[in-house]
Parts: structure tokens; sequence; C-alpha cells
């Protein structure tokens, strides 16, 4: 019976006089655990649009990693690997803490944004490694312990145009055969554009009456 399922919700109307009206029964959301650490340090370039940065991220879940999960961290719209778009180009990430962990897996696909097309781009690991006894201290072994830190870095490419303030979010999960076991957000770095306060303004003594020929703009940045 519907007593005994605690993963719904019921929703109902009281009809003229107090009687029961329509009555509705839906799923509740899949909940899952957030992060017990997601941490971002820029160790190499400038936060300007359409230069190259190198991140260490540091990412630890409420949850153990068990064999063959898979984690992703997903950036921001905009942001894109260097070279990407080149079947050679290799994924510019790497292990720190555990110092030998999982080939990662650099992606990216399209976004249709407001009418423009707009990478969106990941690196995912799967815990699958093969590891021996006199590695086991320095590689990413299963099952990793809760809240134990995961530390590497990756590069990658400020985008042309400064964000939308929702956009610019950087996720963590953690999933085991397409379930999702955790998740976390993290804010993006503020993007500095290769031109600001820009303003276009008349010349002085220019012609300003409509159809003639000879106005000189002013552009100002």
């Amino acid at each position: 019976s519907k007593d005994t399922l605690p993963h719904l919700f019921q929703l109902f109307s009281t009809a003229v006089g107090g009687s029961l009206g329509d009555e509705a029964w839906v799923m509740s959301p899949n909940l899952f655990l957030g992060l017990a650490q997601f941490g971002i340090t820029r160790l190499e370039g400038d936060a300007e649009s359409l230069m190259p940065v190198r991140n260490q991220f540091s990412i630890a879940f409420a949850v153990q990693i068990l064999e063959n999960d898979r984690l992703d961290l997903t950036f921001p719209l905009g942001f894109v690997f260097p070279g990407s778009g080149s079947d050679a180009s290799p994924c510019p990430v790497a292990w720190i803490s555990p110092r030998l962990g999982p080939i990662p897996k650099c992606s990216c696909s399209i976004e249709l944004r407001r009418g423009q097309e707009i990478p969106l781009c990941s690196v995912s690991f799967f815990a699958n490694m093969s590891i021996s006894d006199d590695d086991l201290s320095s590689s990413l072994f299963t099952p990793w312990p809760v809240e134990k830190p995961l530390v590497f870095e990756a590069v990658v490419v400020n985008p042309a145009a400064v964000p939308p303030l929702f956009d610019n979010v950087l996720v963590a999960s953690l999933t085991a055969q397409d379930q999702t076991k955790a998740k976390g957000h993290h804010r993006g770095w503020t993007i500095m554009p290769q031109v600001s306060e820009l303003s276009l303004t008349f010349a002085s003594n220019s012609i300003l009456r409509a159809g003639a020929i000879g106005a000189a703009l002013l552009l100002d940045f």
C-alpha cells in the first residue's frame, strides 16, 4: 500500500464541506550526499579571458569510493582544454595525491544557450586500477576512505566572455552504475575580460546631422 512507500508524497485538496477532493501521489526526488571537501587553488596563469590556467583541485567525498565508481569534474560553460577539438591533444590532468591514480579522460560537448553554441567540458576517472602491494600507499586504492581528499591538477582555457553568475559553477560527482552517490558544487573563478569599460562616443566637432558624412567615432577601453 501507499503507507509502506516512504518515497511518495501525497498531494490532495479539500472539497467544499470538508470532504476529500482530488488526490495524487508523486515520487520524491532522489537525494544523495554532498562533498566533505571541495577546494581550488590556482597554480599558474591569470584569470583573463582566453588564457590557460593551471589549477589544483582537492575533492573529498562523504562516501567510500568503490571499485569501478566514476569521478567526474565538470567545468563551467565556455571553459575548454588546451587543443580541444584535436584527437591528438592529451588530457592535461595529473595526479598529486595519491601520486598514482586512474587515467583521466577529458571530453567536451556542445550546449545551446541563448542561441549560442557553448562548449561544456569535463574530466572523468574510473576507480579500477590494478595495484600491487608496493604501490598501495601511493595509489588510489579501493575502497577509498570517506573524507580522504583526492588532489589533482588540470589545465583549462578561460572562456572568451565572462560566464553568467549561475553558469560559473564547477560540479564534482561520484557515480556507481549511473547512480549518483555524492555530488557538490564550487563557484568558479572570476574572469577578467580582455577589453573592459568600453565606451563609444562621437568625437568633438563631428557632424551629427542625419545622413551627413564625416562623423568621427571615439572608442575608449
